[in-house]
């Protein structure tokens, strides 16, 4: 995934999608342990029930990435499965 991506993604929980919302992703600070952190951008994601939930988001470009959303629509990025 590129680390740097700002744009619509479509939010799946539990393999049904949610809907679309706008985010931004972009490397985590120095010292976490995440491989990336982002954040939806409005509040889309309380209409949804996606606070602290883990999500699968499909970006334009393929990618889907996995995270959980937190208050403020915080995304902490969680570690690709094996």
């Amino acid at each position: 995934m590129d680390p740097a991506f700002e744009g619509q993604a479509q939010v799946f929980h539990n393999d049904r999608l949610l809907g679309t919302v706008r985010v931004t992703i972009g490397q985590p600070a120095e010292d976490s342990d995440r491989p990336w952190e982002g954040q939806i951008i409005g509040s889309d994601y309380l209409m949804w029930g996606m606070n602290h939930k883990k999500v699968e988001l499909a970006l334009p470009s393929g990618a889907r990435v996995h995270c959980v959303v937190l208050a403020s629509g915080k995304l902490r990025g969680l570690p690709e499965s094996p």
